[in-house]
């Protein structure tokens, strides 16, 4: 009977929370519009393009052969799909599929850029560039 009633507690707690409230928190929950294009990082990271001002930095789980070279892309989500499991998915090129490690909406592809950089950019325990890099 305790066992129901903590369920019964659990699933009342979860309905009177507001609808969409724990994916609009998840950096991860991203809703894609109609995709208008794409730009290619490097062979791990992307930006989707919906519309001139919706700009979306995906990272792939691996590198992805063939990526710069493609013609085109194709996605594993539709549009205007809600994503809150962004590594079920993948990108599909010529060469097979990417599979998806996280996408996060970016202001710019400038923007897209400077965090990749900055994610891969070696640096110190300290948090200081190596002094190779100066």
């Amino acid at each position: 009977m305790k066992m129901r009633t903590l369920f019964l507690a659990i699933a009342a707690s979860t309905l009177l929370t507001a609808p969409g409230a724990a994916q609009a928190q998840s950096p991860s929950s991203v809703r894609i519009g109609m995709i208008s294009g794409y730009s290619v990082i490097d062979n791990e990271h992307l930006v989707i393009n919906s519309g001139p001002r919706r700009h979306y930095l995906v990272t792939l789980r691996r590198g992805c052969w063939g990526l710069r070279s493609g013609t085109r892309i194709g996605t594993s989500f539709h549009e205007h799909e809600r994503i809150t499991m962004p590594r079920t998915e993948f990108i599909l090129t010529e060469n097979g599929r990417c599979p998806i490690d996280m996408i996060e909406e970016v202001e710019s592809l400038d923007a897209a850029r400077a965090i990749v950089e900055q994610r891969t950019s070696p640096e110190t325990p300290d948090g200081e560039a190596s002094p190779s890099d100066k």
